[in-house]
């Protein structure tokens, strides 16, 4: 019995949030529910970039990943190599 009585608020909190969009059309809905879903996406992106920028700076402020440098040079010279040299 005291797991229903748990369930029964979730349950009114779905009930509301259905009935909140009765009045809505649903091109708003769909619209509504798309921009949010961009918002959401865009957030993520800025938001992993932020973490990975700072990560790799505190990375290399602490002089752990020296090698990203050479690294990132082999990839620049393997890429520039497959291209035509007019494009150099």
């Amino acid at each position: 019995m005291g797991t229903i009585k748990g369930v029964l608020p979730q349950t009114d909190q779905i009930r509301q949030h259905l009935s909140a969009n009765l009045g809505r059309e649903r091109r708003e809905i769909m619209l509504a529910n798309f921009l949010g879903g961009l918002a959401w996406g865009f957030g993520t992106v800025i938001g992993a970039t932020v973490v990975v920028a700072l990560l790799l700076w505190i990375m290399q402020v602490v002089n752990i990943v020296p090698f990203v440098g050479d690294f990132v040079s082999g990839i620049v010279e393997v890429v520039n190599k497959g291209q035509p040299a007019r494009l150099r």
